[in-house]
Formats: structure tokens, sequence, C-alpha cells
């Protein structure tokens, strides 16, 4: 678009021109932009359609792999401490009379 002074130069028929070409690009440039818009919310409809059924799956997954960890955890805080320990103290007495071990 011309500057201020040059438009009073200007014939109507060049007003004219100047104006639907102005108009022209405003419509252009809406146009693009509303392409990219929908380009754009595409693209992140597909990769969420994608990504979600494969969250679903590893969620699953992990489910399956925490039940045996829990079922462990609660054996294990089924092991009585002192029985452990007066095995642990057994088996140091036995290990200390072995020859090769210090014994």
């Amino acid at each position: 678009m011309a500057k201020k002074e040059e438009l009073m130069e200007l014939s109507d028929h060049e007003l004219l021109c100047d104006l639907v070409y102005a108009q022209r690009q405003t419509r252009t440039l809406t146009l693009m932009t509303c392409c990219a818009i929908w380009i754009l919310a595409l693209t992140v409809i597909i990769g969420i359609m994608i990504i979600v059924p494969k969250l679903n799956t590893m969620s699953q997954e992990i489910n399956e792999l925490i039940e045996p960890l829990g079922e462990t955890v609660q054996k294990l805080s089924e092991i009585n401490v002192d029985q452990f320990n007066e095995a642990v103290r057994s088996f140091s007495n036995f290990i200390k009379n072995i020859p090769f071990f210090g014994g």
C-alpha cells in the first residue's frame, strides 16, 4: 500500500486497484492461517488417537508387573527379622569354622 501523500495523488481507478489488491492479500493470508490451524488440529488429533491406545496398553502392562511386586512385598513383610538375624549369625559361625575363610 502506498504512503498517505502518494494515495492523494492516485486516481480513483488506481485507489480501487490498491484496495482490491490489499483485500486479496488479506483474504489469502487469512485462508493460509486457517489451513495451518486445521492441519495443526488434525495432527494433534491423529497423534492423540495413536498415543492414547499405546498408553492404555502400557498401563495394563505396568499393572501386570506391579501385581507380583505387591505379593512379593507382602511376603517380605511377613519375614521374621529375629529368625533372619539368627540364621545370619549361624551362617557366620559356620563360615568362621572353615579353615579357608578364617577358621
